[in-house]
Formats: C-alpha cells, structure tokens, sequence
C-alpha cells in the first residue's frame, strides 16, 4: 500500500484499541475499575478491547 494513502478503518480502530489498553493500564485500572469510574458497561469497554 502507497504510504501517502490514510490508514483503513480497521487499522485505526486497532490502534485505538491498543493504546487505550495501554492507557487503561498505566493508570492501574482494571476494566471493572474503569467501567465503574466513567460510567461505561464493563461489556462495552470489554468489546471495544477486543474489537477485531
């Protein structure tokens, strides 16, 4: 793929995912943890995680 081109949509969200994994954890929490601190289902950040 040419280097100019935006990422896909897939990529994104990848990358989405992984550093808000990344953020999630610098900061100590568990996903209970922050499901419980900002309102968000443990389900959804759980999916989000694991979006594929």
């Amino acid at each position: 793929m040419l280097s100019f081109l935006p990422p896909t949509p897939s990529k994104m969200m990848e990358s989405l995912k992984t550093r808000f994994r990344q953020r999630r954890k610098s900061l100590g929490y568990t996903q209970p943890q922050l499901a419980s601190r900002s309102g968000v289902s443990l389900g959804s950040l759980k999916r989000f995680e694991r979006f594929e």
